[in-house]
């Protein structure tokens, strides 16, 4: 398990790109204590997520609109400006 430090109200989008920009690009689903949440949901500290993907890339523009961390804004953005169809 990974302790990985995130700004308040990141939510699991940020989460993954802090954990893995491969994964977080594939991200479909994730469940933060057991239970499944959508992505935009915010993490609190001592959250427990675990991240489901899917073999194509699940990046939306709509994330953006979501997420906190520079990192994951910069992914985001980079892969929408390679493929004009997000």
């Amino acid at each position: 398990m990974h302790a990985i430090k995130l700004p308040v109200n990141s939510n699991i989008i940020d989460f993954a790109y802090a954990l893995n920009p491969w994964l977080a690009n594939r991200l479909a689903f994730a469940k933060v204590n057991g239970e499944v949440k959508s992505i935009q949901n915010i993490l609190q500290d001592q959250d427990i997520v675990e991240i489901h993907t899917k073999n194509q890339i699940m990046v939306s523009s709509k994330w953006l609109i979501h997420v906190k961390t520079s990192k994951a804004i910069k992914e985001i953005t980079e892969i929408i400006d390679t493929d004009k169809n997000f």
